[in-house]
């Protein structure tokens, strides 16, 4: 057990670093979040390149196999991992004063600063999360392939987005939620397998889902001008 939790929070440690890195470039490096957080990625993208060799790696130990396998109360565990994040997000989110703090950053940030608030530090602390929310990721998807590729997710950053905007989320800040960001990920799922039942090309799939994120997001905009 000690094995699987160091392993396991290495990986966990590793993924929130990276978020730090991304948030000190963004928040003290006053550079854009899209080009550091674009820099950072194709860094990382051939960093693994480099230590993989371009391969898969492969061999390993049974319990990464079953975070994917596995069942808890009758229900697969990466299910009830979901529900957990979205459940403790949620409530951080809208009931602790750093969650609430978020949406008067990105309603307006220099009148959150003026309230008092510690806009880096409270930025800083959303990249970090993000990068530990995206390693966690990373380890399902690992454990469902059962192996660890180094360009494994980088067709689903696309999907990410939809879901977000989908979901409600401003890409002006100021608004968005866990329960809506749930429902644009339900939207995206039933949208994607409704594709494969009916034979639509996997090629032509991102073309579907880019419509999508051009709807919403002119819907957003709509919205914002009301």
């Amino acid at each position: 057990l000690a094995y699987i939790t160091e392993e396991a929070g290495l990986s966990l440690a590793l993924g929130a670093f990276v978020g730090l890195v991304n948030g000190i470039l963004s928040t003290y490096g006053r550079i854009q979040p899209f080009v550091a957080t674009l820099a950072t990625m194709s860094a990382c993208s051939g960093l693994a390149l480099y230590i993989t060799n371009g391969s898969p790696v492969t061999g390993f130990p049974e319990w990464f196999s079953e975070i994917t396998s596995a069942r808890f109360l009758g229900l697969p565990l990466e299910f009830v991992i979901l529900i957990a994040v979205y459940l403790v997000v949620a409530f951080w989110l809208y009931f602790r004063p750093s969650g609430r703090a978020l949406y008067a950053i990105g309603g307006n940030e220099e009148v959150a600063r003026l309230s008092g608030i510690n806009t880096r530090r409270t930025k800083v602390m959303v990249y970090v999360i993000a990068g530990l929310l995206a390693a966690l990721a990373g380890l399902i998807v690992g454990s469902r392939l059962d192996a660890a590729h180094p360009t494994a997710g980088v067709n689903d950053l696309l999907s990410v987005i939809a879901v977000v905007v989908i979901g409600g989320a401003s890409l002006s800040g100021g608004s968005g939620g866990m329960m809506g960001t749930f429902i644009g990920l339900m939207i995206i799922g039933v949208l994607r397998n409704g594709m494969a039942l009916i034979n639509v090309s996997p090629n032509l799939q991102p073309v579907v889902i880019g419509v999508a994120i051009i709807i919403a997001v002119m819907l957003d905009r709509r919205a914002a001008t009301r």
